[in-house]
């Protein structure tokens, strides 16, 4: 259920109203607040200097030959409109204000919902480069591009509020301008309206570049990569490929400013020729007597005040459409929670494990020319220790993982206890499995609580975390570290301690046997220890198990001997099944690969 990728193009209108619903979900009452309420209530009080404007012309035009008389008439006017400037200043402020609480709100919601919807994506999406794409884009952009779509939206509504009372202004005052206006603002509004667009289609274009650029970038930065990018002295050559990646990203922006930039002159061109005739049309009126000076010098300003509302969409609109990928990605990940809520509504949730079977099993990965598994049968039984072996690249983690349900089977069908997988709730499923992956994870937090995030709703229970601990065999280890099952792990934090890769693999063996769940899955669970913890770890795996159903995967034959059955895979399929002695007696891959390993740690005659 992968997430929906984008079009190359996006419109402004889609933008505005991404925003808007963005800016209402996150907080209804702030919305209200700094979008509509305070934006309103400035353009009233705009309208109302207008009039307090007309009003002051005219007594002060009206009179000129008793001075005290004037002044006396206008002071009145005078005190009204420094009030009512004071009251924009005053809510202009607040807007402010309110608009940095509204945009804290929307960048919590943004995240809060990308995590969400990231979370319910299958683990084979995370093979497809543009889910990929949406899901570095969504974390490069989560803390700055709220702010765009906040600011944005609160200064489209407000110009557009202020162009709707100067519209009506001077349509009160002279009828006849309001078909120049129309005139005036059309080409704007269209071209704006495009330049949107190129501009979504611009950061579209080169978010793949920018996650090429970005992961350059961590190489050059990140402590992972650190020792081998010394040494072998790959910066400089790391450098320039950073470098050559940002030319690339600045050669595609400037064509595009370019292009731009010849569509804004031709539309400031238009603008200014129509605003020419409107003045002059303004000047007729008054030269032929249709307009008094109050009028005239009313409309002037109401006109300059409509010009700058209309010039100043275009910085809203614009700031709309680079955030118009992050809208996107919002409105992706708001229909992937829905799609998401629709499938899981109603589905059953499985009972403890009995039996697990696997009929006509294929799968393939996102964008694979060929098959990771193909035609795959086996059925497990409650209590079984099985074993999965063969070459690199066979299938095993990807079976192992489409069993710790993972990956959802390409076709074919996976029943657990005579139920299809299908028909069940995955996240309950998966409540009924642990797993050590090859990959596994070490968090940068405490030893303690690496273990407890097994089963976080027992994370309190410290006892069974040091059981757990114990029965991987890091008892020792931990003991070592400076405060025990309190020291904090990874030095990008403080005086975090690092771990050795076997010590590390331990913490995982420990996370997953605190967890305890039926069905335990082991993908290489001892590659990173040495011979003898490797042979003592798995010498006792069946009284770790408790019984439990295990999947075990390991290069190392000996290891997996004891299993009660052993499942051979080779391109994809399972090629032997059966017991060791028997597929020793078979003389088939699993019989040659055994002695393969045997021989090479023979020890030679002296």
């Amino acid at each position: 259920m992968a997430l929906k990728v984008p079009g190359a193009r996006r419109s402004a209108p889609a933008n505005i109203i991404d925003a808007l619903r963005l800016s209402r979900e996150a907080s209804p009452g702030l919305f209200w607040l700094v979008v509509v309420a305070l934006p309103a209530a400035e353009g009233l009080i705009s309208l109302a200097l207008l009039a307090v404007f007309r009003g002051g012309a005219d007594a002060f035009l009206r009179n000129q030959s008793a001075p005290g008389e004037t002044v006396d008439r206008i002071i009145p006017w005078l005190a009204v409109a420094i009030a009512l400037t004071l009251l924009v200043v005053l809510m202009g402020n607040s807007r402010h204000t309110v608009q940095e609480l509204l945009l804290d709100r929307v960048r919590q919601f943004s995240a809060r919902r990308m995590h969400r919807a990231v979370a319910m994506l299958e683990l084979a999406d995370f093979d497809d480069s543009q889910v990929h794409d949406r899901i570095s884009r969504a974390e490069a952009t989560a803390d700055f591009k709220p702010r765009q779509v906040v600011r944005g939206i609160t200064a489209l509504i407000a110009s557009g509020f202020q162009i709707v009372v100067f519209t009506a202004m001077l349509v009160f005052l002279q009828p006849l301008l309001l078909p120049m206006l129309a005139l005036a603002a059309a080409p704007v509004l269209l071209i704006s309206s495009k330049l949107a667009g190129e501009q979504f289609g611009f950061f579209h274009s080169v978010t793949p570049l920018e996650r090429r650029r970005r992961y350059v970038g961590w190489l050059m930065t990140s402590r992972q990569p650190a020792a081998e990018v010394r040494a072998f002295g790959l910066m400089p050559h790391f450098a320039k490929r950073y470098d050559a990646l940002t030319d690339e990203r600045y050669t595609e922006l400037r064509r595009m400013v370019h292009g731009q930039w010849r569509k804004l002159l031709a539309g400031q061109v238009s603008f200014g020729l129509v605003l020419t005739a409107a003045v002059a049309l303004l000047g007729w009126f008054f030269a032929s007597g249709r307009m008094d000076v109050p009028t005239l010098l009313t409309t002037v300003v109401a006109l300059s005040r409509l010009v700058t509302a209309v010039g100043g969409l275009g910085g809203p609109i614009a700031e709309l459409s680079e955030a118009g990928l992050f809208l996107g990605d919002q409105a992706a990940f708001y229909e992937q929670l829905k799609r998401a809520d629709e499938l899981e509504r109603g589905q059953a949730l499985p009972e403890r494990l009995r039996e697990l079977h696997v009929r006509d099993l294929s799968f393939r990965y996102p964008g694979a020319e060929r098959e990771a598994l193909s035609g795959v049968n086996m059925t497990i039984g409650a209590g079984q220790l099985v074993a999965f072996v063969g070459p690199n690249g066979s299938g095993k983690t990807t079976l192992a993982k489409i069993l710790a349900f993972l990956y959802r089977p390409g076709a074919g069908t996976v029943t657990w206890n005579g139920q299809d997988i299908a028909d069940l709730d995955r996240r309950a499923l998966r409540d009924h499995v642990t797993a050590v992956f090859q990959d596994h994870m070490t968090y940068h937090f405490t030893v303690e609580e690496n273990v407890s995030l097994g089963d976080v709703a027992r994370a309190d229970d410290h006892a069974a975390v040091a059981e757990a601990i114990d029965a991987a065999g890091a008892a020792d280890m931990v003991a070592r570290l400076p405060a025990g099952a309190a020291t904090e792990l990874g030095p990008e934090f403080g005086d975090g301690t690092s771990l050795s890769g076997g010590e590390s693999q331990r913490l995982a063996l420990a996370r997953a046997i605190f967890r305890g769940r039926e069905l335990v899955i082991l993908d290489e669970p001892t590659s990173a220890l040495d011979p003898v913890a490797d042979h003592a770890l798995l010498r006792d795996l069946r009284e770790l198990l408790h019984g439990r159903t295990a999947i075990v995967i390991s290069h190392r034959f000996s290891n997996v001997r004891h299993a009660d059955q052993i499942y051979v895979l080779d391109g994809g399929r399972i090629v032997e099944q059966g017991s060791h002695e028997s597929l020793m007696l078979a003389r088939g891959l699993y019989a040659e690969m055994y002695s393969l390993q045997a021989n090479a740690f023979a020890e030679e005659p002296a």
